[in-house]
C-alpha cells in the first residue's frame, strides 16, 4: 500500500483526494497544539505518523501505520508536558529547564518500566497488546495494538452517562479478572478510570495505560498525578503506603460512576465530611449485598477496604450470578481423608458388649455353661482385643502414611510455585532479549538510514554541484500555503491557546505571531530534502523587528513539507498598529512575503 495515499485521519486509504471521504481529515492539517508532532511524521523508519488520539499530562497517543507490516498502530510517546516542549526541529523533547532535567530522566526511565510491565501481558486477553518500546527524539514510544472501539467513559456519554448495575458488572468483571493477574505478578495499575477501560466493537473490554510512570513523576516531581474522584486517599501523598486495595477502591469508583453518572467525591475530602451517596437513595437499582460490596471497596481508609481484588469481585457479584454473567468459583482442593482411632474403639466395645450379651444368654438358659466355655470364651475375647490391637497399629501406620503424603504434597506444591515464579522470570527475560533484538534491528536499519542518508547527501551535492556549473541558480523551493495564528506561547502548558487561522489582529491582544508555512517537496521521489529558510518581520515603517531561521525538511516519499516560527512578547504591544509583513528567503533568494493588519 502506497502510504501517499493514506489519510493521516483514520489510515484508509484515500487516493489523491485532498479531504477524506471517510473521515472529513483534510491532508496538511497542522497539529492541534504546539507540542504535537506533524502527521506523517515517520519514526524508527518504519511508523508513520498520523492525527493525535489523545493527549494527557504526561504522553500523546497518535494513530499510525506500520510502514513494514501494513498495519494500523497506536503509539504513545513519553511528553509530560507540564517539564518539556519541542525543540525548534518540532521534534526532539527536551527539558524546560536545568532544573527539571532529573526529573524528566527519571520519568522516562520510568515509562521504559511501564513498557516492560506491559510486554509480561503479551498473551493476556485482557490488557492491551504491546509490540514495540523504541527511543527516539530525546523520548521514547510505547507501540500497540489499535483495536476499533471506544473508552467506557465514550461508551456512557453514549448512554446518557450512566447504565444499569448488570452491563456494569458485566463490564468491570473482565477489569478486575485482568487486575488479578496484574497483583499476581507484584504490580498494581494505579490509574484505573472510564478513559483507561477500552471496549472494542466486540464488546471485549481492555484495561489501557498503567499509571508507573505518573506515579514515578509524583513521587519525583510532586506533580499531580491522579485523577480526582478515582484516586484513593493514599495516593494523595507521597509516604501513602499503595496496594492492591488500591486498584480496588479505583475500580469501585469506576462503577459507581458507571451506575450514578458522577465519579465519588475526591477522597481527601470524604476524609473530612463524608458526602458519598450510596446508589440506593438515588433511586438505582442494586443487590444490597452487591451495595454493601462497593461501599466497602470505597472506603476512604485503607484498613477498611477490601485487601485484595479477588475478595471484592466476589463479594459485590451476587451467589446465583448466572444472569450477570459471573463465573462458578473452583472447589478447593482437599487433603486425603485420615482413618479415625475412634472407629478402633467402637468395634472394641462392639465386640465386648457381644461377647456380654453371649454370656448372658447362657446364664439365663440354666446355667449349662462350664468354666471350660467360659474359659473359651475368654480366650476368643482376648483374640478379638489382639486383633483390635493390631487393627490400630495398621490405622496409626495409615495415618503416619497420610501425614508424609499431605508432607509431601505441601512440597510438591511449594516446587509448583517456585517452577511458576522461575517460568515467569523465563518470560520477563525473554520479553527482555526480544526488546533487545528489536532495538538491535532498529539500530541496524537507523545505521542503514544513515548510509542512505549520507549516500542522498552525497549525490546532493553533486547535484549542486552540476547546478552550480550550469549556471541554474538556487534550489527552487516554493510556498505554497500559510496560516497565521494569535498564539498565547505556552509551548510546554496544558493551557496552551492559539486563536486563528487570520490575516487581521487586535494590538491589545496579540502576544505572539505563529506562522505556520507549506509548500511542495521539490525532490519528491528522488531524495530526502532538507533546506533553511529565513523569515523576516517587517513592522509598518519598513524596520525589520525580528529575523528567524527555520529549518524545512520531508522524506523521499513525501509530497509536501511544512514548519513554523514564532516571535512576539509576553505582554501585548510588540506589534505596532499598521500593516505589517513577514518576508520568506531562502539562499538569497526572496521566495514571498506575507501580509497581515495589526489595529
Amino acid at each position: 500500500m502506497n502510504p501517499e495515499k493514506l489519510c493521516m485521519g483514520c489510515m484508509r486509504e484515500k487516493g489523491n483526494a485532498q479531504v477524506c471521504s471517510a473521515c472529513q481529515w483534510e491532508e496538511g492539517t497542522p497539529p492541534e497544539h504546539p507540542g504535537q508532532l506533524y502527521p506523517r511524521t515517520i519514526l524508527a523508519q518504519k511508523y508513520l505518523l498520523g492525527r493525535v488520539l489523545g493527549q494527557g499530562g504526561f504522553g500523546i497517543t497518535y494513530l499510525a501505520w506500520d510502514l513494514l507490516l501494513d498495519r494500523k498502530l497506536a503509539i504513545k510517546e513519553h511528553f509530560p508536558r507540564e517539564i518539556c516542549n519541542r525543540a525548534r526541529d518540532d521534534r526532539t523533547v527536551q527539558p524546560l529547564s536545568r532544573r527539571q532535567q532529573d526529573d524528566y530522566g527519571y520519568g522516562l526511565r520510568k515509562f521504559g518500566e511501564e513498557g516492560r510491565a506491559l510486554a509480561r501481558f503479551y498473551d493476556y486477553p485482557g490488557i492491551v497488546l504491546l509490540l514495540d518500546f523504541f527511543e527516539a527524539n530525546g523520548t521514547a514510544y510505547l507501540v500497540m495494538a489499535y483495536v476499533e472501539g471506544m473508552t467506557f467513559k465514550q461508551y456512557l456519554e453514549q448512554r446518557g452517562g450512566k447504565i444499569a448495575f448488570g452491563p456494569a458488572l458485566d463490564i468491570m468483571m473482565p477489569v478486575m479478572d485482568a487486575l488479578r493477574e496484574v497483583h499476581r505478578l507484584g504490580m498494581l495499575h494505579r490509574d484505573i478510570a472510564p478513559d483507561n477501560v477500552y471496549l472494542n466493537e466486540n464488546r471485549q473490554v481492555k484495561v489501557l495505560d498503567f499509571g508507573a510512570t505518573r506515579s514515578a513523576l509524583r513521587e519525583q516531581s510532586q506533580l499531580p498525578a491522579f485523577k480526582p474522584g478515582y484516586a484513593p486517599l493514599e495516593q494523595y501523598s507521597s509516604g501513602g503506603k499503595q496496594g492492591p486495595w488500591t486498584d480496588v477502591y479505583a475500580t469501585a469508583a469506576t462503577m459507581y460512576r458507571a451506575l450514578t453518572g458522577q465519579p465519588p467525591p475526591e477522597s481527601p475530602d470524604r476524609l473530612r465530611h463524608d458526602a458519598l451517596i450510596p446508589p440506593s437513595s438515588l433511586n438505582i437499582e442494586i443487590p444490597p449485598d452487591s451495595e454493601r460490596a462497593l461501599l466497602k471497596a470505597l472506603s476512604v481508609h485503607v484498613e477498611d477496604r477490601f485487601q485484595s481484588m479477588a475478595e471484592f469481585q466476589e463479594a459485590v457479584v451476587l451467589r446465583d450470578s448466572a444472569s450477570l454473567g459471573g463465573k462458578p468459583v473452583a472447589e478447593n482442593k482437599t487433603s486425603p481423608q485420615k482413618p479415625r482411632l475412634w472407629l478402633a474403639i467402637a468395634g472394641f466395645l462392639l465386640l465386648t458388649a457381644i461377647a456380654f450379651f453371649v454370656l448372658w444368654l447362657h446364664a439365663r438358659s440354666g446355667g449349662q455353661n462350664s468354666l471350660s466355655e467360659l474359659s473359651e470364651m475368654r480366650a476368643e475375647i482376648q483374640n478379638l482385643q489382639a486383633k483390635l490391637s493390631a487393627q490400630q497399629s495398621t490405622n496409626t501406620a495409615l495415618e503416619s502414611n497420610a501425614n508424609t503424603l499431605t508432607g509431601q504434597s505441601q512440597q510438591l506444591s511449594t516446587q509448583l510455585e517456585d517452577m511458576k515464579r522461575e517460568r515467569d522470570g523465563l518470560v520477563v527475560q525473554r520479553n527482555s532479549l526480544m526488546s533487545q533484538l528489536d532495538s538491535a534491528k532498529s539500530d541496524a536499519r537507523s545505521l542503514q538510514a544513515q548510509i542512505s542518508t549520507l549516500q542522498a547527501q552525497v549525490g546532493s551535492l553533486q547535484e549542486q554541484n552540476r547546478n552550480l556549473q550550469g549556471h541554474q541558480g538556487a534550489r527552487k523551493i516554493t510556498v505554497s500555503k500559510y496560516w497565521l495564528y494569535n498564539w498565547d506561547g505556552n509551548r510546554g502548558s496544558s493551557k496552551s491557546k492559539r486563536e486563528g487561522p487570520a490575516n487581521d489582529f487586535s494590538r491589545n491582544a496579540l502576544r505572539y505571531l505563529l506562522c505556520v508555512l507549506q509548500g511542495p517537496n521539490p525532490t519528491h521521489e528522488k531524495q530526502a530534502f532538507s533546506a533553511a529558510l529565513e523569515l523576516r518581520y517587517i513592522a509598518p515603517d519598513g524596520v525589520i523587528k525580528y529575523t528567524d531561521v527555520v529549518a524545512v525538511a520531508a522524506a523521499r516519499e513525501a509530497q509536501t513539507w511544512t514548519t513554523s516560527s514564532d516571535w512576539g512578547s509576553e505582554h501585548p504591544g510588540a506589534f505596532k498598529a499598521g500593516s505589517w509583513k513577514i518576508e520568506v528567503w531562502c539562499e538569497g533568494q526572496r521566495l514571498g512575503q506575507i501580509n497581515f493588519e495589526v489595529h
